[in-house]
């Protein structure tokens, strides 16, 4: 199992699945942000964008995830109140740019996207930039990966850890899955021999029965990654119970802001109340992170669920399995 949607990326790109068809089955874990986060999440920001006093920040996958209905998303609604940003410090620029205006920015992503947004909260409060605040969607994959594995709701050999955020958090944190489980491990770069190389560390320990964690992107990862990225999430942020999709509540996988940082915390002004997913939505993207259903499984893939019209997370995201097998033409790999 590949953790990082980026890896799924660049197996797929790379054409590797095609060398080890014969002998290993790829699965593709919870390692796109923007699919994980839940559905509920996603129809709070689409109800915040609706209010006129708003202004919603965000990179640009979320725009176009639907909401819990499908009738409903960020692109469909008027784009005055909606600003898609490639820096996080444009979400400051906007802020200020906008004084009588709620301008919230959509905090996605893990642990190598935390340290940048804890960043600008922390300079938001140096400057008391008062009409900026953040809706928090952040997790932690480590508690993810722990919860799957003690539920027994993946079957896999070995893993290919998230490179990136290996880099921030260093590799040791990991070991778990090896002392654990007896599942071995690799970190992997991103080109097409780092990850070749991976792939055969893994192999060569399935066929001799050993597990390991081995370090393959030493030139990125270290044991104990960045302590500067490190301290600025610890910071701002706590540990908190987090909702993810498909996968629902596990603890301590996601991060709030601390006492210190609160008030920057848009759930204070606006309440958020969660609904039930409505019946008719039958988008299976939660349940491919388990590895037990791949996007061919689902009945709207590549037919009423394509990148134009995505019914899911999964069809929408740049990091999305469901769009990886759409682009690379996998659309028949069972």
């Amino acid at each position: 199992m590949e953790v990082c949607g980026t890896h799924t990326f660049a197996i797929a790109k790379f054409g590797i699945k095609s060398i080890y068809s014969k002998t290993i089955n790829f699965l593709s874990g919870p390692g796109c942000p923007v699919c994980v986060t839940s559905q509920q999440d996603i129809d709070y920001i689409i109800e915040l964008a609706k209010n006129k006093s708003n202004i919603i920040v965000s990179f640009g996958d979320m725009i176009r995830v639907p909401s819990g209905d499908l009738k409903m998303s960020l692109e469909k609604l008027p784009q005055d109140n909606i600003k898609i940003i490639y820096s996080v410090a444009e979400a400051l620029n906007a802020a200020l740019s906008n004084p009588s205006k709620n301008v919230i920015f959509i905090a996605v992503g893990f642990e190598t996207t935390s340290p940048l947004i804890a960043s600008i909260i922390a300079e938001a409060k140096e400057k008391n930039i008062e009409n900026f605040f953040i809706f928090t969607a952040l997790k932690t994959i480590i508690p993810a990966i722990d919860s799957l594995l003690q539920a027994k709701k993946i079957n896999v050999d070995g893993f290919i850890l998230p490179g990136h955020v290996c880099s921030v958090t260093g590799y040791k944190p990991f070991e778990f899955i090896v002392k654990k489980y007896n599942i071995a491990c690799v970190t992997a770069g991103f080109n097409h021999s780092d990850l070749k190389t991976a792939i055969d560390k893994l192999y060569e320990m399935y066929i001799h029965k050993t597990s390991k964690l081995i370090n393959c992107y030493d030139s990125v990862v270290s044991e104990y990654g960045n302590t500067t990225a490190q301290n600025i999430v610890n910071k701002v942020f706590v540990k908190d119970d987090a909702v993810w999709r498909g996968l629902g509540n596990i603890k301590e996988s996601g991060l709030k802001l601390n006492k210190q940082y609160e008030r920057f915390n848009i759930l204070n002004i606006f309440k958020k109340n969660d609904k039930k997913q409505p019946a008719g939505n039958s988008c299976i993207c939660g349940k491919l992170f388990t590895g037990k259903y791949k996007p061919s499984d689902c009945r709207n893939f590549a037919t009423k669920c394509t990148p134009v019209t995505p019914v899911g997370p999964c069809m929408v995201s740049s990091e999305g399995v469901c769009a990886s097998y759409y682009k690379y033409g996998e659309q028949n790999d069972k």
